[in-house]
């Protein structure tokens, strides 16, 4: 495969990635009129549901880039993002989520990313009538973020050299959300309104 052919598959790459990370960073305004009423919601209380560790799986991750990213032939086909909560901070990432990219006949173009993500949170549980919740993430730091991208013609691959287009889903400022004891739900902004994640119990 020809070093210009091989640039061409990856600014296709640079394109998603773009689009995933403008499409997962804005967080659910909570004070919209689709929303919880938060006025009587408490400062930076723990919510004891969230302690532990949390897993969105493939399917889940698939349906949440899809929605929030509606890129023709774009598919998360392997992997999942995680999410633990203790003591105030947070750790969250993938060890390796396989994005697929479907450009033609024969052709396309696969990206496996790894990113950690960590911080600090608050959680604000609002009042038993609405029992409207929201969750903040504040500063932390992306400890690695490595993206390995193949491109893939008529059965033959070939790996980007070098630095590609890097790729996480970051999670930016306030989202409501529900907790039980097997399932976390927290809403993202999306195009045409809410896009819930949906994160399993470890």
């Amino acid at each position: 495969m020809s070093r210009r052919a091989l640039s061409k598959y990856v600014t296709a790459g640079l394109v998603v990635a773009a689009a995933l990370s403008a499409g997962c960073i804005r967080p659910v305004a909570t004070t919209a009129p689709s929303g919880p009423d938060l006025s009587g919601a408490q400062d930076s209380v723990r919510d004891e549901c969230l302690e532990g560790d949390w897993v969105m799986r493939t399917a889940d991750l698939d349906l949440l880039v899809a929605t929030i990213v509606p890129v023709p032939g774009l598919r998360i086909v392997a992997g999942s993002l995680f999410l633990t909560f203790a003591g105030g901070e947070y750790r969250y990432g993938s060890d390796g989520f396989v994005e697929h990219m479907d450009l033609g006949p024969g052709r396309y173009l696969e990206g496996t990313a790894i990113f950690l993500l960590t911080g600090t949170y608050a959680a604000e549980v609002g009042s038993p009538a609405t029992g409207g919740s929201a969750l903040s993430f504040m500063g932390g730091g992306a400890e690695k973020a490595v993206t390995k991208w193949l491109a893939f013609k008529d059965g033959r691959s070939e790996e980007y050299p070098g630095e590609g287009p890097q790729v996480s889903l970051p999670l930016t400022g306030r989202f409501r959300y529900s907790c039980s004891d097997q399932e976390l739900t927290m809403y993202m902004a999306g195009m045409t309104g809410e896009v819930p994640m949906f994160f399993k119990r470890e």
